[in-house]
């Protein structure tokens, strides 16, 4: 009867010891990717500042275009100061990127329009613009390539059962989709 009681009891242990354990790993395995995440996500704010400074100078000389046109340069103006005022990244992450999906996905929408009017505003853009905005984009698609791989580790992670059990309050980290990110932009 005593060893019945020792072998319940060891099997209760067993069990609760194997369920710590693995709450443990699942918790620690996120948290050490979110770290690198982080590391990645930095590296790519460095990059998209840049990017975005070259889409401010293009857009103080898109001055006096149409009102679509005007209303996506100043919805991407505002993203820009938004995204500009994340100095603390590592604790915003989330909304830095938000901010970066939303400037690179109106840009595009506002570089198809301008191409799409080419007879109502001609060559909007100076030369330079293209070479420039270009060589910054073969930087940076490395780095949004990276960063969406560690990303995917991590948005896999909590999904994997039985992680996502321990880890129901962590949600998945954005994606960045490479459509927005031409190698070369359209030109007129």
């Amino acid at each position: 009867m005593k060893r019945i009681y020792y072998y319940v009891v060891g099997t209760i242990i067993l069990f609760a010891m194997a369920i710590f354990s693995s709450s443990v790993g699942a918790i620690k395995g996120a948290n050490k990717r979110v770290d690198v995440i982080e590391i990645k996500a930095r590296d790519l704010f460095v990059t998209l500042n840049t990017r975005y400074e070259k889409i401010e100078e293009l857009n103080d000389n898109l001055s006096s275009l149409d009102e679509t046109a005007t209303n996506l340069v100043n919805n991407i103006e505002a993203r820009i100061t938004s995204f500009k005022a994340t100095s603390r990244l590592s604790q915003t992450v989330y909304q830095a990127l938000n901010d970066a999906i939303y400037i690179d996905e109106n840009f595009m929408t506002l570089i198809t329009y301008l191409i799409e009017h080419n007879d109502s505003f001609g060559s909007t853009m100076p030369s330079s613009f293209y070479t420039e905005f270009d060589a910054i984009t073969a930087i940076l698609l490395p780095k949004i390539n990276d960063y969406n791989m560690v990303t995917t580790d991590y948005n896999t992670h909590i999904d994997l059962f039985p992680n996502s059990i321990y880890l129901q309050g962590r949600a998945p980290y954005l994606l960045f989709d490479l459509a927005f990110y031409p190698a070369n932009l359209p030109l007129f």
